[in-house]
């Protein structure tokens, strides 16, 4: 457990190795339209703008049960092609999410690190009940990434 400005915050931590250049998988991570095709955990990302930082739009996730498939409000936070890609939700101070993946050069293609770092009073009982649920699903959007940058 973390507190940030006295706020509860736990994080997830993944990572996966892509047998891919960072800038062939930036690629497919940018193609927020075609997700779903790869992914059966973030099922669609739709801006109202730009794939820049700022950007807001509507995320579509396939949460673990009993959540079921919820839609949220996001912002981009963070759009460095081909290195990062963030954008953050939720209710603030109740359970907030920042979401995000880090591309780092290795010498067999790129080094996923899939994070994200909730925040709020909620948050505990929350990531209690769904940690596990969550990082299988993580693993498995990171499974399904590096499938489709080795295939594609």
């Amino acid at each position: 457990m973390v507190i940030l400005g006295g706020v509860l915050a736990r994080e997830i931590r993944t990572e996966i190795e892509i047998a891919a250049p960072p800038q062939a998988v930036w690629d497919v991570l940018a193609e927020l339209e075609h997700w779903s095709e790869w992914n059966r955990v973030v099922l669609g990302l739709r801006l109202r703008g730009p794939l820049r930082e700022g950007t807001r739009g509507r995320l579509t996730l396939q949460l673990p049960p009993p959540v079921g498939p919820r839609s949220l409000s996001v912002e981009l936070v963070a759009v460095r092609a081909p290195h990062e890609l963030a954008w953050q939700g939720g209710i603030r101070g109740v359970v907030r999410g920042r979401h995000g993946f880090v591309l780092e050069p290795t010498e067999h293609g790129t080094r996923l690190v899939h994070t994200e770092r909730f925040s709020g009073l909620a948050v505990p009982p929350v990531i209690a009940v769904l940690r596990s649920r969550l990082l299988e699903g993580y693993h498995r959007l990171n499974e399904g990434l590096r499938r489709r940058c080795e295939t594609h």
